[in-house]
């Protein structure tokens, strides 16, 4: 643009900038609210049950900050509680960690509020303190002092929390008191709070004391109950009592039931009732992921523990001797509809204590089959075998349980939890097809992130089972396709080949020639893959003028390009522009003969790309 164009231009700018300013003004409006349409329809893929596909979307359409802030703000917002509803606590810190300076103060403070709640929800007390402390220290002088107050009275709050989160019980009670002490206020979130701190600092008498006027209230009453028990104020075989009409009750939310279990089971321990003991604890267990107070101390090994107690004292009463595993077994079965908690019960301790191995494994399957009655049976499995130190390793459970491990792990999308289960197990159960079990597992592994367990299981299946049907052969290369997906394209591209010298399907060769193309041009060797790709256009007929041939020699004609044999390329490109009838193919083609012939002419701007045009003839899948 020339001095004097440039000038006009300018005074053209500045006299116009009303008529500029309303036409930005009306597309900023239409964007928003298609920003607004989208984050509508976000919020209804979470509602959906879709929170994964929610976040992704929201990567990809999130509007910018600087051009739409309060847009920005407002996705922001929804991204957080996305987080927050998935217990995505990692994720949210990094996002909060990632914003920018800049954020208005409103939302600044909203935002690293969640960030220090994560924190504690990772039970990461120290890092939560800092966090708030920061906050607490920013805060002075800023903005309207009664919604400053506000926001301190939060932090503070969370600061008790931080403390409890843990262990420093002292410092959450001096915390407590100095917050009552400043503000003046005896609220019930505070009591309870309080209380919680006394329980933990051992001060079960002063906690009773301080509740027994709110015992009517869900959480103070769960707490009433335990403070009861621990000061001896109450026997636990009403506080057990108590604890089971509680539990029988409409007040008590998800988490506020895995406490009052807790305190049912740690009552049940004082009443002798083995059976309510099991129950309770096998209700705390399963429910862990949402027990977050450290109030108590239950865990997998106290349940086992349980078990074996609860069947030892059953045998007793039934005159059974250690030993005598038949036995034992017929007394489980008749247990089976009236007592279903005393037959898992003796199942577990003969999974632990049968005579001989066979007995053992019997047990076992029949407690994974009796736990599957009950609800959040998954976890607990999972908590049993996994968090127990009657199995320090994955190969020390018994293999009928970790083949229902494998299950679980799929079934909850964890691939690396199913791959470190599965590469402890080499054999298909009883009754079960070889064939697609081993490249069950040999996918397991692969996409669990142990390729190369995966392609030494698939390299010996492939050679005790050279006489596959075709069926079978499809089978098959569904997993090498996910060896080529995670970067294994040498296995892949050896898989291919053992499969081609195993079977006469010249149809078939010409399709893994095709892939094996696909696997050297990922590899960058694009001389053998165009070689590949014209062996797969012209292997049944010698020319291959087909849909599936044009399509090989199109792909061929790429690679040639890539490879810098340009004349090679630049003649495939003609030959398919001569018999192809389709006019949107032939402006493919055309593209690809004028990108070619811009590089003969030394054009360095005309690099050629990868994949970037449409295939030629029909898809090669099809």
């Amino acid at each position: 643009m020339t001095r004097s164009y440039a000038f006009l231009f300018l005074l053209i700018t500045c006299y116009s900038g009303s008529f500029v300013y309303a036409e930005t003004s009306a597309d900023a409006a239409i964007k928003a609210k298609a920003y607004e349409q989208q984050l509508k329809e976000v919020i209804g893929l979470v509602e959906a049950g879709a929170p994964g596909l929610a976040v992704y979307k929201m990567d990809q359409l999130q509007p910018q900050i600087r051009s739409l802030t309060q847009l920005w703000l407002q996705w922001e917002e929804q991204r957080l509680t996305i987080y927050q509803q998935t217990q995505n606590w990692k994720g949210l810190i990094e996002r909060v960690i990632a914003q920018p300076d800049t954020l208005p103060l409103e939302y600044s403070r909203q935002f690293q509020t969640q960030k220090a709640d994560a924190y504690l929800q990772l039970g990461q007390g120290q890092s939560a303190r800092e966090a708030l402390r920061s906050l607490i220290l920013t805060a002075s002088g800023d903005g309207d002092e009664q919604i400053t107050r506000g926001w301190l009275q939060k932090w503070r709050r969370l600061i008790i929390h931080s403390y409890i989160a843990e262990g420093s019980n002292e410092d959450a009670l001096i915390a407590i008191l100095r917050f009552q002490q400043d503000y003046d206020v005896d609220k019930k979130e505070i009591l309870v709070l309080r209380a919680r701190a006394l329980l933990l600092n051992k001060r079960p008498a002063e906690a009773a004391e301080l509740l027994v006027k709110q015992a009517g209230e869900p959480e103070a009453g769960m707490l009433f109950l335990l403070a009861q028990l621990r000061s001896e104020g109450r026997s636990p075989v009403k506080v057990m009592q108590a604890g089971l009409r509680h539990l029988r009750g409409k007040w008590a939310n998800k988490t506020l039931r895995s406490e009052l279990w807790a305190v049912v089971a740690e009552a049940a321990m004082g009443t002798g009732d083995r059976g309510t003991v099991v129950n309770a604890v096998e209700h705390v267990v399963a429910d862990s992921k949402v027990l977050s107070s450290n109030l108590f101390d239950i865990n997998a090994d106290h349940l086992w523990n349980a078990y074996f107690d609860y069947a030892l004292y059953e045998g007793n009463q039934a005159q059974l001797l250690i030993g005598q595993d038949k036995s034992w077994f017929n007394y489980a079965l008749k247990s089976a509809k009236k007592y279903p908690i005393r037959q898992r019960a003796l199942y577990a301790l003969l999974m632990h204590r049968a005579s001989n191995e066979e007995d053992r494994i019997k047990a076992a399957k029949l407690f994974i089959k009796s736990i599957h009655t009950r609800k959040n049976n998954s976890y607990l499995i999972q908590q049993l075998f996994s968090q127990s130190r009657l199995y320090p390793s994955l190969s020390d459970v018994p293999e009928p349980v970790r083949r229902t491990m494998i299950d679980i792990a799929l079934a909850r999308q964890d691939i690396p939890l199913a791959s470190q289960i599965m590469a402890t197990l080499a054999e298909p159960p009883k009754g079960k097809t070889s064939y697609m079990w081993h490249l069950r597992r040999a996918r397991i592994l692969i996409m669990g992130g142990k390729p190369q367990q995966g392609v030494k299981a698939l390299a010996r299946f492939t050679k005790d089972n050279s006489k596959a049907s075709r069926t079978q052969i499809d089978h098959l290369l569904q997993v090498v396709f996910d060896l080529q997906t995670v970067g294994e394209h040498d296995a892949a591209y050896d898989l291919f080949n053992d499969v081609i010298e195993s079977t006469t399907d010249k149809k078939l060769h010409r399709e893994l020639y095709f892939w094996m193309a696909d696997s050297r041009k990922a590899q960058e060797n694009y001389n053998e893959a165009a070689e590949l790709y014209l062996k797969s256009a012209m292997l049944l007929d010698g020319e291959g003028w087909d849909p599936w041939g044009q399509t090989a020699r199109f792909h061929a004609a790429k690679a040639l390009g890539k490879a810098g044999l340009i004349e090679d390329a630049y003649y495939i490109l003609q030959r398919l522009l001569k018999v192809t009838v389709e006019e949107d193919r032939k402006a493919v083609l055309r593209y690809e003969v004028q990108k070619l012939q811009m590089v003969k002419s030394g054009d360095k701007e005309a690099e050629l790309e990868t994949d970037t045009a449409p295939v030629v003839a029909n898809s090669v899948t099809e």
